[in-house]
């Protein structure tokens, strides 16, 4: 258990939360982070041990403290919290090896995430950093592919289809200089980025299996990857021949700063899917306009610190920390507009 102590009073107030699963460096690095430098309490929620460990308890009257346990089995209530960063939510759990019924196994997944969403949806009252819905719908590339393209983004070509004949239509229009993509992946299986293959148009029976993402081919090898907190930005230039980077191991790294524009479209993007944060990932034109790729609500970022030098733990954890502030700043507000209201009644 860790202890905190020669705490300020403003910082025994506030209080932040991780939700993630028990092995997400990214969540442990920022828990200890918004321990050790800005000296917060900080739960962090591992989804995935709801099964083993989790300890749900929640009454819709009041009877009973709504409480659960974090990953460090201390026992707090959401309603405590003024953040919560939504990382990651699974549906994998950690469930006894004797248990094996695959139909037991998946009844036991979905109880688990849907007391686990209901319980902090119900209870938590703070700021989310981002809400699930809002997350979960950002996910979708159709979805964000239109954001971007309202923010006034330079968005490819793009045509996401099952249908062969429309496939082979609109890479005959762009020359066949099409990439192919998946729309939502899976973790179950790593997939890459790659340029669409001709002997794949040809192939009625695969390409009718289920709706890819065909788009136009942005030429050059400069890559962006943007960490978005509110209205700041933190950009950093990759640089890499390979059209899916995420499968090299080393290609140089440094922070790049972006036009005012860029950044306004990126703040815009946020607005219109309703986030508070993303990871957005761009490719450089020739003539050097960003081009739109996808944003991930809650993608990897600290890999760029390690391998690139780029700063990006400390913003983040100072960016959750005012926001919990502001947060608390403001629920005391409305605690002192209901002790008006109870007394004038």
């Amino acid at each position: 258990m860790t202890h905190l102590p020669f705490l300020s009073k403003e910082q025994k107030m506030v209080s932040i939360g991780i939700v993630s699963f028990q092995l997400d460096a990214h969540g442990w690095l920022v828990k200890k982070a918004i321990e050790d430098r800005r000296r917060v309490r900080c739960h962090l929620v591992a989804a995935d041990t709801i099964a083993s460990h989790g300890g749900i308890t929640w009454s819709h009257d009041g009877s009973l403290a709504n409480r659960i346990r974090d990953a460090e089995s201390r026992v707090f209530e959401p309603a405590s919290l003024d953040v919560m960063w939504f990382r990651r939510m699974t549906n994998h759990q950690v469930i006894p090896e004797e248990i094996i019924d695959p139909k037991t196994v998946d009844f036991i997944r979905t109880e688990c995430m849907g007391s686990l969403k209901g319980f902090l949806l119900s209870e938590f009252r703070g700021t989310w950093i981002s809400h699930p819905d809002a997350t979960l719908t950002a996910g979708n590339s159709l979805v964000q592919l239109r954001a971007a393209k309202a923010a006034g983004f330079r968005v490819p070509r793009t045509l996401v289809s099952q249908v062969p004949e429309d496939i082979r239509r609109f890479a005959k229009e762009l020359d066949h200089q099409v990439i192919v993509k998946d729309v939502h992946g899976t973790s179950e299986l790593a997939t890459a980025t790659t340029v669409l293959k001709p002997e794949l148009l040809e192939q009625d029976e695969v390409m009718s299996l289920c709706p890819a993402i065909y788009q136009e081919l942005i030429p050059g090898q400069r890559h962006l990857r943007v960490l978005a907190l509110g209205d700041r930005v933190i950009s950093a230039l990759l640089e890499a021949e390979e059209l899916d980077w995420r499968y090299k191991d080393r290609f140089p790294i440094r922070e790049h700063a972006l036009d005012s524009l860029t950044e306004k479209r990126i703040a815009a993007v946020l607005r219109i899917l309703g986030l508070r944060m993303g990871v957005f990932d761009f490719k450089l034109a020739d003539d050097g306009e960003p081009a739109w790729l996808e944003v991930n609500p809650q993608g990897q970022f600290l890999w760029v610190e390690s391998e690139g030098g780029v700063r990006l733990l400390d913003p983040f954890v100072d960016f959750l920390v005012e926001e919990a502030k502001a947060s608390h700043q403001a629920g005391q507000g409305a605690e002192a507009l209901r002790r008006e209201a109870a007394v004038a009644c």
